[in-house]
């Protein structure tokens, strides 16, 4: 039942609420969804894109940004600095 659960998530699509691109990977989103055949067996989510995100809420982008800085930041202090170093200067 639980390799089911994993099954379903793998299926599912995610559209950007506002310009509709698809989330193609982790941070990776591409080409709209519209005109594209729903012949699939995917459920359909929607999220937002960065794009989106900066233009309809910025305060909130801006936010998510700082965070994301403060992270790596801390894990270059923490000595990742092969994988973050050029980020977190």
């Amino acid at each position: 039942m639980e390799d089911e659960g994993k099954k379903d998530a793998r299926e599912l699509k995610v559209i950007c609420a506002y310009c509709k691109k698809l989330l193609r990977s982790e941070e990776v989103w591409g080409a709209d969804a519209a005109g594209r055949s729903c012949e699939t067996t995917a459920g359909i989510s929607h999220g937002i894109c960065p794009d989106c995100l900066l233009h309809h809420f910025p305060t909130e982008y801006l936010a998510i940004q700082e965070e994301r800085r403060i992270r790596i930041r801390n894990l270059f202090k923490k000595g990742f600095t092969d994988m973050y170093g050029h980020i977190a200067k």
